[in-house]
């Protein structure tokens, strides 16, 4: 009703259930279209129901089109939207769940299943936080009912609780809809975009600022007085306390059980030349198909960002001779399933599933890997068969229509919208596209091709050729993309199983779901199969600029209160183990020490109450500050977010840099080194803490050249062991001192509020707007 519509009313809804008493019901609907001329920019609308009440909220902007659809114009007009909300639950309770007598019981078994992996993936923070609402709650149910009984733990038969509800009839559901949605008492709050309100909040601010300046009668006691504070909130750790804190062995450090093995295919399995075996304490097995994207030319890459969100989406086309879902006959005739099937028969025989460019992917940007095209589900044990059947069947057979593409193209215009006004989402971007240098004869860097800078153009061409009437061009793009990945050719498959999972059944259940499928939709191999080659390590290519002095950019933002800095040079000081030489003889050489050097001398610096922190957020320049080695694009970075005086912060960062020189001694000492490496690894031995995240260190140990995670750890904690004080020194005078000379060759980007003034002591700032870097299509 709200979001999956070719003009789409809401980008996204959210729901909470608070843990107080009484309860509140929260709906939040963001991205809602409004018809301000003010600006395009984002609204809120909030409707917040106590007691048994309904909340909704909703956010907005203008999205080209959305102005045909009739309520548009309407929905921030008094109580239209809550009405439009009404009549929709209304709606839902007349119809009895759109007729599915079994709605309620599909959605306890998905919510089952959802539970059960949070319970593998974060059990202390589920567990405490069941526990403190049984507190919360019965404190308060005692002291309204006048009783002294307390008790606790009643969250902890939840899964019994989901299997009764489970077994409730579709009139106990029908009640509580009822009850506690379209008869509650309902709370509305919108949140309306002004483009003048974020100038007029930084002026008061700055006059507030001036007031207070003015006030100071002594300003020199001021200054002390300040400097006392900011001394006096430091840790200072005395000498006969740091002499008792006990270092880990890291010699001693484990990982979660697990195994891990990599088989060469003789045969490929689609795009897959290899095969990652994983063994994990788990019972949710997840399935990952890897495909590059080399062969995907620079026509067809601006329309990646929209095929990855259609893909698992979009209506399925299937043909004669393949088996649909859980029927055991073989299709006798060309069938469509519709997209709302696709979406609720992936939801339940999955606990996710995801179709995405590169590792770590937001809809405009991956952090790492965007060669490759990743292809995911987690799923329970007893559904693997049928939940590889659907995402196989989703990837060859999804047929893109005229509304599907609308729907989705607008709502990712509205996402755009809501970048934009993200400070931190808007710098990386800068930097992410200004960095990326592009490559001769190969292909554009798909990081930029997905960029909001050049995807906002793209949507709005794809959305007028829709509306023109020329679907067809748009949908030749999105199933030649589709040909090329279903045939392409140098993946990998990734299989995640139970400690006892049998891996020839996994690899023969994807092998026979590919195969069957593969051979009624006659798309030819793209290019020639490595068959036996080894994917690993996988390939880095180099993409900082080489830049012959500082690139520096200032963008004025009216959309933000607080300023965000990113600074970044080329520094490519990661090393590996070579594929052709003996593992420990080489790590006897220690050839990434100067890797790990940085990365603890940089975590030294910016740790919580370290000299950074007390620097910058000590002094209320910035809320958050750090450092930061990106190893898949060669560079290294300063990261300010958050700043309320965004030149004070990169000032106090230069002079930090530049003091580290002669008062060395009083920043780096044996003590900090060993606090810094116990933290480190404790921070790498947390990222593998769960059976899924281990998975993870699995896939990447094999991406960057290692045997397993055990020996990816091993090569990080005998380089951390190994680490001295003249390491860091090292480091400090070949790396990190650049920070401090404003003259070498960096990229800079500060976003601040308007009318910001940068101070010439930061260097030469070329001033832009943020819709100058919007590149046409």
């Amino acid at each position: 009703r709200f979001v999956e519509r070719p003009s789409p009313l809401a980008s996204d809804i959210a729901v909470e259930v608070t843990g107080t008493v009484p309860s509140t019901v929260i709906l939040h609907f963001s991205g809602v279209p409004h018809p301000s001329s003010d600006e395009p920019t984002r609204d809120d609308t909030d409707d917040h129901a106590s007691d048994n009440s309904e909340d909704e909220e909703s956010e907005g902007e203008d999205d080209d089109g959305g102005d045909e659809d009739p309520d548009i114009p309407h929905l921030f007009e008094e109580g239209y939207f809550e009405r439009l909300l009404t009549d929709e639950l209304q709606r839902v309770y007349d119809s009895r769940f759109d007729g599915d007598d079994q709605a309620m019981r599909k959605l306890a078994e998905r919510f089952r299943h959802s539970l059960a992996l949070d319970m593998e993936n974060k059990p202390d923070d589920l567990i405490q936080e069941m526990i403190c609402i049984d507190i919360v709650n019965a404190h308060f149910a005692t002291q309204s009912q006048g009783s002294s009984s307390f008790s606790i733990g009643s969250r902890a038969n939840l899964f019994d609780i989901i299997d009764r509800l489970a077994n409730k009839p579709l009139s106990f559901w029908l009640d509580v809809l009822k009850m506690w949605m379209i008869d509650a008492q309902t709370y509305y709050v919108a949140m309306t975009p002004s483009a003048t309100l974020g100038p007029q909040l930084e002026s008061a601010r700055r006059e507030v600022e001036k007031r207070n300046e003015a006030s100071i009668v002594d300003k020199v006691e001021h200054a002390r007085a300040i400097a006392q504070a900011v001394e006096t909130s430091k840790v200072n750790i005395p000498g006969s306390v740091k002499s008792t804190i006990p270092m880990p062995d890291l010699a001693r450090v484990t990982s979660l059980p697990h195994s891990q093995r990599l088989d060469l295919l003789t045969k490929t399995i689609g795009p897959a030349s290899a095969v990652q075996l994983i063994w994990f304490e788990s019972e949710f097995p997840e399935v990952v198909l890897h495909i590059p994207v080399h062969e995907i030319p620079n026509d067809l890459r601006p329309y990646m960002v929209l095929f990855q969100e259609l893909l698992l989406c979009s209506d399925l086309l299937l043909p004669a001779g393949v088996f649909y879902d859980v029927e055991e006959e073989l299709t006798v005739k060309e069938r469509r399933i519709a997209y709302t099937t696709v979406v609720e028969r992936l939801a339940a025989v999955t606990t996710s599933s995801d179709a995405s460019i590169g590792f770590g992917n937001d809809s405009f940007s991956c952090s790492w890997l965007e060669d490759i095209f990743v292809l995911a589900i987690n799923t329970p044990r007893e559904k693997l068969r049928l939940a590889v059947r659907w995402l196989v069947q989703a990837f060859m057979f999804a047929d893109f229509t005229t509304e599907r593409i609308l729907t989705v193209a607008q709502n990712l215009l509205s996402e755009i919208n809501d970048w934009k006004r993200d400070g931190d989402l808007v710098a990386m971007s800068v930097v992410t596209y200004f960095t990326a240098q592009e490559r001769p004869n190969q292909p554009r860097w798909m990081d930029k091709c997905i960029s909001i800078f050049e995807q906002e153009s793209v949507l709005k061409h794809i959305i007028d050729l829709v509306k023109a009437g020329n679907t067809d061009a748009v949908v030749a793009k999105l199933d030649d993309i589709q040909d090329l990945l279903v045939g392409g050719s140098g993946g990998f498959l990734t299989l995640g199983m139970p400690t006892n999972g049998d891996a020839q059944s996994y690899i023969a259940d994807f092998t026979r779901e590919w195969d069957a499928n593969m051979v009624k939709r006659n798309t030819k191999q793209v290019a020639i199969p490595d068959v036996g080659k080894n994917p690993f390590p996988y390939p880095r290519s180099t993409r900082f600029p080489e830049l012959s002095k500082p690139q520096q950019l200032h963008i004025p933002m009216p959309s933000i209160q607080a300023s965000c800095v990113q600074l970044a040079f080329k520094c490519d000081l990661y090393r590996a183990p070579s594929s052709d030489r003996d593992f420990d003889e080489e790590l006897g050489e220690l050839p990434a020490l100067d890797y790990y050097a940085l990365s603890m001398l940089t975590n030294l610096l910016h740790r919580v109450d370290g000299p950074l922190y007390n620097a910058i957020r000590g002094k209320g320049y910035a809320y958050s500050t750090y450092f930061v080695q990106c190893v898949w694009v060669d560079m290294v970075m300063f990261i300010c977010s958050s700043a309320s005086d965004a030149p004070k912060a990169i000032l106090e960062m230069r002079q930090l840099v530049a003091d580290l020189d002669a008062g060395w001694d009083d920043y780096v000492s044996d003590f900090e080194i060993n606090m810094t490496r116990s933290s480190m690894v404790f921070e790498n031995t947390a990222s593998q803490a769960t059976p899924h995240d281990m998975m993870a260190s699995c896939v990447t140990s094999n991406i960057f050249g290692f045997k397993s995670a055990v020996q990816s750890n091993r090569w990080r904690n005998t380089h951390l062991s190994a680490l001295k004080k003249d390491d860091l020194r090292r480091v400090y005078d070949l790396y990190l001192r650049r920070f401090a000379d404003p003259e070498y060759p960096a990229f800079t980007v500060v976003l601040t509020p308007p009318d910001t003034v940068l101070p010439d002591e930061l260097g030469e700032f070329e001033c832009l707007t943020l819709e100058s870097l919007f590149k046409p299509f």
